[in-house]
């Protein structure tokens, strides 16, 4: 099936969705209503959003990465998504992906935990063995090691898998260059943070040496705030010339857009006050605004039988809400206890109490200091990059001072 044939399908499937929402009953008499109210939000991990609100500018920078890539040229540079957990940046990178493959592009979607060694690496972004006899012809190498007759579609196919494994680590650059010469290639890597230094390094070099030979060749990585020292010490370069975007919390106008619009089609309104307090309670982490999505319209389904979001309805629903924000803070506050970092992270919460949504950064080194967390600046650093690649605090891009991934989830430590 080619990728325009898909495009076409998930386009009309798109429509017949709208098409049977316009002319479903909006009426709590209808199972088929409660059941797409029900369905409309979903919080979880990597879970689409029914509106991705606040992320214009985001979507535009990857759109222009996508633009000489869909001409057969090289991007001018790879991307990197990183933010505390929660926040979208696989919800993005999904999207980008599905935006490639409806513009007929090739796309790897690479997981660390499937790449242990060079020639995972090489099979996985080399995966379909049917084209390999015409990438070998293509690049001619003339330095085989194999006592093979020439490299027809035969030859390859009686090689060993191991022969194979070094034929394809051997000359991964210049078979990937010549895939790339028909259909451009988009590789994405989700996790990047938990990458092996060595295979991370690897993928990175061989990034941009394709783009430096001009093929159509794209490397976008998703991580947490710490991806910025991970890739660093895999190429030193590579953060200065990558396309750097920073996913954080989102703002209350996006916020109340995210909820708003996909009731909106629904026939499903806000009070100001209701939607003001939850904007407020979520503190605009895209994760808890679909759980109350998703608990609001439980609400409505099971007892309120209302187009009208009230603070009755808020009510209602609050108390499902605070059980799984609970449930989801007790699995964050068994992190930070394995990884040692309780006592900092009661401190970094203390630091931050009483005052504005940011700390500075020589303000969270003394605090960690004077609690006897740390004895010197470069010890309490430690625990502020520990903290910060868990997503408990983390730091802007171009700022000087930290925020919290999650404010209340500080309230939550300090109880405890």
């Amino acid at each position: 099936m080619t990728g325009e044939h898909e495009a076409g399908i998930r386009a009309e499937a798109s429509r017949s969705a709208v098409l049977q929402w316009s002319l479903m009953k909006h009426d709590f008499s209808d199972p088929a209503y409660q059941d797409v109210l029900l369905d409309l939000f979903k919080p979880g991990a990597g879970s689409a959003p029914p509106a991705l609100a606040g992320r214009d500018r985001e979507i535009d920078a990857l759109g222009d990465l996508l633009r000489p890539l869909s001409k057969g040229e090289a991007p001018p540079r790879e991307a990197v998504m990183y933010g505390p957990r929660g926040n979208g940046k696989t919800v993005l990178l999904e999207r980008f992906i599905r935006q490639c493959r409806a513009a007929d592009m090739r796309v790897v979607d690479l997981r660390p935990k499937d790449i242990e060694s060079r020639a995972d690496m090489a099979a996985l972004l080399l995966h379909d063995d049917q084209t390999m006899p015409g990438l070998l012809e293509q690049i001619k190498p003339d330095n085989l090691r194999f006592s093979v007759p020439g490299i027809g579609s035969a030859s390859w196919q009686n090689l060993a898998p191991a022969e194979k494994d070094a034929l394809r680590v051997r000359h991964l650059k210049g078979l990937l260059a010549a895939r790339c010469q028909d259909v451009p290639l988009l590789v994405t890597l989700d996790e990047a943070h938990t990458l092996d230094m060595d295979l991370g390094g690897t993928l990175l070099n061989l990034s941009e040496a394709l783009r430096k030979s001009g093929a159509p060749f794209l490397l976008v990585m998703a991580g947490t705030p710490n991806l910025r020292g991970h890739l660093s010490g895999m190429n030193a370069t590579f953060w200065s010339r990558a396309e750097k975007l920073a996913i954080g919390r989102l703002d209350a106008a996006a916020t109340g857009e995210a909820l708003q619009r996909p009731l909106e089609k629904l026939s499903v309104t806000f009070d100001d006050e209701a939607l003001s307090r939850v904007v407020t309670d979520s503190q605009a982490y895209p994760y808890f605004i679909q759980l109350w999505g998703k608990e609001l319209c439980q609400a409505l389904v099971t007892t309120a039988h209302t187009h009208r979001i009230t603070t009755r309805i808020v009510e209602q629903a609050l108390p499902a809400v605070e059980f799984q924000r609970r449930d989801y803070y007790q699995d964050r506050h068994k992190e930070i206890k394995k990884g040692g970092l309780r006592q900092a992270a009661i401190a970094v919460a203390d630091a931050f109490s009483g005052r504005d949504t940011t700390v500075k950064d020589d303000t969270l080194e003394k605090t960690l200091i004077e609690a006897g967390v740390a004895a010197d600046e470069g010890g309490a650093m430690g625990r502020i990059e520990a903290l910060s690649d868990l997503g408990y605090i983390w730091n802007p891009p171009g700022e000087m001072h930290w925020q919290p991934g999650i404010p209340s989830l500080m309230s939550y430590i300090l109880e405890g």
